[in-house]
């Protein structure tokens, strides 16, 4: 049911209407042009200012914040540099939905100066496979925001960049990611943020990190995970629908939260000496010692 509601947000969210890369008033399809792509060796692109795309390509327009806000992709490369400012002003706000439905885009490359990715803004970017999230672009994005940033997206990497806080509400829900690392700042992983990405295999947890939410990894591809000492809260369903899941392993005491509804088949694993845990069973889940 939990999940059902979160996903009927989403569709009721996505259901909004977008301009983002739908067709021109005229019905014209856009051209695709694609411009050279560079990359790190991870396929993830190295941002170059020297590269951004003209102001021309954006509709933008100055946000409270005195800096650019982007509100619409209409440009044509399928590789997209968003330039760091536009009339001499830092381009701070990726708007909602700016690139809704770019489905020919493959790349983007965002800029350091960015302070928010706005709702939606990447959502069905199907061509889109690799990227980068800078430092702050969360920094003014409201924590419980259903923010769904690149959910239906066919992102297959991303990179996120140490300083970066927290992973909004079902930020990469549904995408095709295989494997994530978290940068040492992130404390919170909010609801839905990996649900129903079943490519995901390998997920890499920060020390610092402070609480997992509701079906943060529902129904992905999962067979084991390690759980940093500084887990505090682990919350309902957060695992529910990761049929593949056999191991979840604890490198501290029991988290203070620890809330589930659908058992999943995995066996919990705790360091001899760590308090909370009971033996043979806890919480309804086998537990062994590491």
């Amino acid at each position: 049911m939990k999940k059902a509601l979160a996903f009927l947000l989403l569709a009721a969210l996505l259901a909004t209407p977008l301009t983002g890369c739908d067709k021109a008033e005229g019905g014209d399809e856009p051209d695709k042009t694609t411009t050279e792509s560079k990359d790190n060796g991870d396929n993830i692109p190295e941002y170059n200012a020297a590269d951004a795309n003209p102001a021309s390509d954006f509709e933008y327009e100055v946000g409270e914040d005195g800096g650019i806000t982007i509100t619409r992709y209409i440009g044509t490369d399928t590789t997209v540099v968003i330039p760091e400012k536009i009339d001499e002003k830092n381009v701070t706000v990726i708007g909602e939905g700016a690139f809704h439905r770019c489905d020919t885009i493959t790349s983007v490359s965002l800029p350091d100066t960015l302070t928010c990715i706005g709702r939606v803004a990447f959502a069905y970017c199907t061509s889109l496979k690799h990227i980068r999230i800078p430092a702050h672009s969360f920094d003014n994005v409201p924590m419980d925001d259903a923010l769904s940033t690149f959910v239906n997206s066919g992102l297959e990497s991303v990179e996120l960049a140490e300083g970066i806080k927290f992973i909004p509400n079902a930020a990469f829900a549904n995408t095709k990611l295989k494997e994530v690392v978290l940068p040492n700042s992130i404390q919170k992983i909010n609801r839905s943020a990996f649900e129903d990405c079943t490519s995901l295999h390998k997920v890499t947890l920060n020390e610092g990190l402070t609480s997992i939410g509701v079906s943060a990894f529902g129904n992905t591809g999962l067979t084991e995970i390690v759980i940093p000492k500084s887990v505090k809260s682990l919350w309902h369903s957060a695992f529910e629908g990761a049929t593949a899941l056999q191991k979840v392993y604890f490198e501290g005491n029991a988290p203070e939260w620890f809330m589930t509804e659908e058992k999943a088949p995995f066996t919990v694993y705790y360091h001899e000496g760590a308090t909370g845990f009971t033996t043979p069973k806890w919480n309804g889940y086998t537990t062994e010692i590491w």
